[in-house]
């Protein structure tokens, strides 16, 4: 089923098709983010390796347009204890296939700050990545961001570790290669 390019099938009352390979394309650019990495002083200057990720939001958005809003929804969000204090939240994505709903689960960290929101969000778009949405963004290497001490507009503001003394800078997000855009 998910090997053909587009699968029709009945969905209810209505003849759908879904284009499940349109879940994996590109996303444009405006709907990316960047996350630090890591970062660390280097000669007066901070060195700062970003990686790429799509929202929530860009994640429901692709699904409710391949899929329609009506053909996928959630799980709710599973709680477990891998060891004593290491929590894992896990999350599932169910679609429609026509004939009965298909999930697919994935697990993410709970975080210390915003626990519930940060640990269902990662879990969700994890489960998106099992459904192949973002996934090519796992392909991209960590790539250096152009650093500043001083902002303006498109910088993001960051603070080293403790560790690195704890001073603030600014990054400027790197623009992704072309094998990750639209064609």
């Amino acid at each position: 089923l998910f090997g053909e390019r587009n699968c029709v099938f009945q969905n209810r009352e209505k003849k759908m098709s879904i284009d499940f390979l349109a879940l994996a394309e590109p996303f444009p650019a405006g709907d990316i983010k960047w996350r630090v990495q890591s970062a660390w002083p280097d000669s007066g200057t901070v060195k700062c390796l970003v990686f790429p990720y799509i929202t929530k939001t860009a994640l429901e958005t692709r699904l409710d347009e391949v899929c329609g809003p009506e053909n996928w929804h959630t799980t709710g969000m599973d709680t477990h204890e891998l060891h004593a204090g290491i929590l894992a939240a896990q999350v599932g994505i169910s679609i429609w296939t026509g004939e009965q709903w298909v999930t697919k689960f994935d697990v993410s960290d709970v975080p210390k700050r915003e626990a519930a929101k940060g640990s269902y969000s990662g879990a969700f778009k994890r489960a998106g990545c099992k459904w192949g949405v973002g996934r090519y963004l796992g392909r991209v290497p960590a790539m250096f961001a152009e650093t500043s001490k001083t902002g303006g507009k498109g910088w993001e503001w960051a603070e080293l570790s403790s560790k690195h003394g704890g001073k603030e800078y600014y990054w400027k997000p790197p623009s992704l290669p072309a094998w990750a855009l639209p064609s």
